[in-house]
């Protein structure tokens, strides 16, 4: 009942956080004849945000109390497992004196025999009688403590308290046993030490059944409390399961998708090299074509100054206007072609000018082998470099960079980081076993805070100093969370030309994203991405950039290795 009761309330909060996030944002004033009626449409809103939000508080106020109550109920439970401990360990102490003086009696008796054996003979037909009767009265006992004895074994195994405690029950019912048979023998001696052992018994055995009684019922609280815990158990790995088939889904679309994208862009580079060998060839073979046209008009031009200057009339069919005007048509043809050709070639010059200067350009600094291929984002500051692991959560390396140290396990939160990012003096993490972000103190490891995410497939994770960052597969838009103490508001971005998202980044006014293995970089200006570079990271699955160091996650096969780079100017 407390179950349904959580996870009803879970769905409850929910639908609030849901309505809370979703809530359309206040319209801007409009003016006119219509300006009342929708001024107290806004107020309409406003109210029944701030009751929904009244009812939110209210619903965590009632999960406190819940807390609470079980909290108390549980201390209660303990400290009455501690009382039932204590009668156990006074009725054993009551026993143990019992038996020893029976063993003091006996001694007494057996004195009392040697003295009496003369006066005994008159009364052993009345002492006969009694022993028929005590008989009976014996193996009627001998009934109910083997009915105690399979009652003790069927309570064994169940927990190991209960089963210690039964063998304590079970060395009392031992003794009483024997004490039983010293009773046949002193039923001979006298009948009132019969019936005070008889009275003794079932004192015994009245406390044992009420100690019984209470263990029983512990026993069932416990099974009640196994059998909620593994319900509850099963129902977040059935959740667990299902996400992270869907996760598996995507993956391996995105893993199609790469390929394709791959294959177009090497043959598109293609290409482009060859369009660019053929720009190349194309622009000598005009400068030639220049050069030798240049040549050649500067001989006419000699020739025509030297014929100008003896008088000498040229042949009808070199200076006819006809000849004149066609030739000047041909030429003026080929400086056009000449021309555009090289204006073509200067393009494609200006434009690899630019791509080179746009791109970032690394060298080798150092690299460093993981010992194992399951880490999925890392950023560094100062001279710590922190890794986030798929199954150990957020480790940390202290230190210089260096291509030996083992690595240290910094939080157990039992969390799926995928994706981690720093700013503000804190770390911000990607769960994707609850589908949520993560605030936390990157010195002490302890979650400050955390928020949903909007959409079901998150991947990366950037913070800008004042909002939160990342990318949805699922739907292929970039998520802006406006934060103030939780999400105040949500904005999708579209980026051209990713459909999904490997790491990425804020380094100024420039968004960096790593995308199927091409480093990605947009400006954001007027609300607005605009790529404008973008380069290989050869098997790169994260990065961070650190003023003129970058240190890259890259992963070829089973082999995860961490490299530093510096960066070029």
């Amino acid at each position: 009942m407390l179950i349904m009761e959580n996870s009803e309330f879970e769905k409850k909060l929910d639908d609030l956080s849901k309505n809370l996030s979703l809530a359309p944002a206040r319209p801007a004033p409009v003016y006119g004849e219509t300006g009342s009626s929708r001024a107290e449409t806004i107020k309409f809103l406003q109210d029944k945000l701030a009751g929904t939000q009244a009812e939110y508080e209210g619903l965590l106020t009632l999960k406190n109390s819940t807390i609470n109550d079980l909290t108390n109920q549980i201390e209660a439970m303990r400290a009455h497992i501690e009382e039932v401990k204590q009668h156990y360990d006074a009725a054993r102490e009551e026993l143990l004196q019992e038996q020893m003086l029976q063993a003091v009696k006996l001694e007494e008796t057996d004195k009392l025999m040697k003295d009496q054996k003369t006066n005994h003979q008159k009364e052993i037909k009345l002492l006969s009688e009694i022993l028929e009767r005590s008989k009976y009265e014996i193996k009627t006992l001998d009934e109910k403590n083997e009915n105690l004895r399979r009652e003790r074994d069927e309570l064994k195994g169940k927990t190991r308290k209960a089963e210690m405690e039964k063998m304590d029950l079970s060395d009392r019912v031992s003794a009483r046993e024997n004490g039983l048979s010293e009773s046949k023998k002193a039923v001979e001696e006298t009948l009132g030490r019969l019936l005070e052992e008889r009275k003794l018994h079932n004192d015994s055995k009245r406390r044992i059944k009420e100690l019984e009684g209470k263990i029983s019922e512990l026993s069932g609280e416990i099974e009640n409390a196994k059998l909620n815990w593994t319900a509850e158990r099963k129902e977040w790995r059935e959740l667990w399961d299902r996400e992270r088939s869907v996760w598996e889904t995507h993956r391996q679309e995105f893993a199609v998708w790469e390929e394709r994208l791959r294959s177009e862009r090497e043959a598109w580079l293609s290409r482009l090299r060859q369009e660019e060998e053929k720009g190349v060839n194309s622009a000598q073979s005009i400068t030639k074509i220049l050069e030798d046209t240049s040549k050649w008009s500067e001989k006419v031009t000699q020739v025509l100054k030297l014929y100008a200057t003896k008088g000498v009339q040229l042949p009808h069919v070199f200076v006819t206007p006809e000849v004149v005007a066609k030739r000047t048509v041909s030429s003026f043809r080929r400086v056009f072609a000449l021309g555009a050709l090289a204006v073509m070639a200067f393009g494609v010059l200006s434009w690899w000018v630019y791509d080179y200067k746009t791109k970032v350009h690394f060298s080798l600094s150092a690299e460093r082998t993981l010992e194992d291929s399951n880490y999925t984002s890392l950023f560094s500051e100062g001279e710590s470099l922190f890794l986030a692991h798929w199954n150990r959560g957020l480790v940390v390396k202290n230190g210089k960079f260096e291509n030996s140290g083992a690595l240290e396990t910094f939080s157990g939160q039992e969390a799926k980081i995928s994706a981690v990012s720093c700013g503000g003096g804190f770390m911000w993490l990607l769960d994707m076993a609850q589908l949520r972000f993560l605030k936390a103190d990157p010195k002490t490891g302890e979650i400050i805070q955390s928020y949903k995410t909007a959409g079901p497939a998150p991947q990366g994770l950037a913070y800008d100093g004042f909002n939160l960052w990342a990318f949805d597969a699922s739907t292929g838009l970039l998520y802006k969370y406006s934060l103030n103490g939780g999400v105040q508001g949500i904005i999708t971005y579209n980026l051209k030309g990713v459909k999904t998202v490997n790491a990425m980044q804020w380094t100024g006014e420039k968004l960096a994203v790593l995308s199927d293995g091409y480093l990605i970089r947009y400006n954001f200006k007027n609300d607005v991405f605009d790529r404008f570079s973008s380069q290989k990271l050869k098997n790169a699955v994260a990065f961070y950039f650190e003023g003129e160091k970058m240190t890259a996650l890259e992963k070829s096969g089973s082999i995860n290795k961490v490299v530093e780079y510096r960066v070029k100017k």
